[in-house]
């Protein structure tokens, strides 16, 4: 029995000290991580992407995964105009040229372009007379085989909030800009975006409050009163709780890592999805930062931005920004100090879920740490996770919980055994 014991406290003190060493090294690889790829991230609804492709001798068919927005489409081929095609549900066929060309499917209402481009050369000397070779060589829809992350994910935001939060959000919005009165995602998503620039910063005598201690209500009524010192989370939270009331889908992304003994910092942001321009577009207010773009309509999110700062590709980049009581159209080159910084030390991307929490106690910490549910997804195009050392973690602390309930067992099969013999 005495030999026995020995033998279980030898190993739960191996495996503390295993455990141990996994926990206090634990951002050496054995955390996961749910990384998305960019098409899983953005697509054009979240919902609409290619999900199989067929070429026919005189004709491409186009799956995708729902049914197509429009009744009719206007084919272009190179920008010539061709046929008009009409989608069955979620099918629909296009006329297909030889060799290489691009196709543009233009809806016949306000809605995404559908652009893509193929390759469809006869095979030289072919004993067949229909004998191609067949290459799908872009599309502006991601897919095949594309699982994105639902809009409906991001549509959500308006549930965080109470009755009474949610009335004094309509309230504002009522009162103090003109958002029932706009149409589109598009002029609302500014609107509020304005108003949030706009509010008070008390950066000498107001109260450092940070996004995690005060409700966006709360945080909301003390910038009016000029009672507050706003930081990135407080704009991020105030447009996030207007935008979620209105209706709009959005979600907090944020400039993070590496998160072990020392970071990066954080940097928070809003997406917001724009339905006319099926887009999602980055508003960064505590840089003033509102919708990057190019001269010809072109949106930017946060990948894109990062994509144009790490190649020093961003210098025709446009926004809007808030002075003078008013939007105006600058350089982005002229706001971007954080981004840059962030892009180019290569901080995570991450995007939270509506229902995440703010705050992590130290049990929630160790959950997560051991557990593979997240409440956000970060972006990387490819998957950095470390599955040995995930295994080995997963493993190691499995083997202590089962070795101590076996001990624990024992020692009430010992001392049941004890009293028995005593009697």
């Amino acid at each position: 029995m005495k030999r026995t014991r020995i033998q279980f406290i030898v190993t739960l003190l191996l495996l503390l000290i295993a455990n141990g060493y996994i926990f206090i090294h634990r951002n050496k690889g054995f955390k996961y991580y749910p990384y998305k790829t960019y098409n899983e991230i953005y697509t054009c609804d979240s919902s609409l992407y290619l999900k199989d492709i067929h070429f026919n001798p005189q004709s491409l068919q186009l799956i995708t995964s729902i049914p197509f927005p429009a009744d009719d489409y206007a084919v272009y081929c190179d920008d010539v105009f061709v046929a008009k095609a009409y989608p069955d549900n979620n099918s629909i066929l296009i006329p297909l040229k030889d060799d290489i060309h691009s196709y543009s499917l233009i809806p016949n209402k306000e809605g995404l372009i559908i652009r893509v481009r193929a390759d469809h050369s006869p095979i030289p000397k072919s004993p067949q007379q229909d004998n191609f070779d067949n290459e799908f060589t872009y599309c502006n829809l991601p897919g095949p085989f594309i699982t994105p992350a639902r809009l409906t994910k991001y549509t959500k935001g308006i549930s965080l909030f109470s009755k009474d939060e949610i009335d004094y959000a309509r309230q504002i919005l009522n009162t103090k800009t003109k958002v029932y009165t706009l149409h589109s995602n598009y002029e609302m998503a500014k609107e509020i975006a304005k108003f949030c620039a706009s509010l008070c910063n008390n950066s000498k005598n107001g109260l450092p409050f940070w996004k995690d201690k005060l409700s966006a209500k709360e945080q909301l009524e003390q910038s009016l009163q000029c009672k507050l010192e706003l930081v990135c989370g407080n704009y991020t939270d105030i447009y996030h709780y207007l935008i979620s009331v209105a209706g709009i889908p959005n979600r907090i992304v944020t400039y993070n890592g590496p998160c072990g003994n020392w970071q990066y910092g954080a940097h928070y942001m809003n997406e917001v999805f724009i339905k006319e321009k099926q887009q999602w577009v980055l508003i960064d207010l505590m840089s003033n930062i509102i919708m990057p773009h190019d001269n010809l309509g072109r949106f930017y999110n946060i990948v894109d931005i990062r994509k144009m700062v790490q190649t020093n590709s961003n210098n025709n980049m446009l926004s809007f920004t808030f002075a003078n009581d008013s939007l105006k159209e600058v350089s982005y080159t002229t706001l971007n100090r954080f981004q840059t910084y962030y892009n180019q030390s290569n901080a995570d991307i991450q995007f939270i879920y509506p229902d995440a929490h703010s705050r992590f106690p130290f049990l929630s910490r160790v959950w997560e740490f051991y557990s593979f549910k997240r409440n956000y997804v970060l972006y990387l195009d490819v998957n950095r996770n470390n599955w040995l050392r995930i295994v080995v973690k997963e493993a190691a602390i499995l083997m202590l919980i089962i070795t101590f309930l076996l001990y624990f067992v024992y020692e009430v099969e010992q001392l049941i055994l004890k009293k028995r013999q005593l009697k």
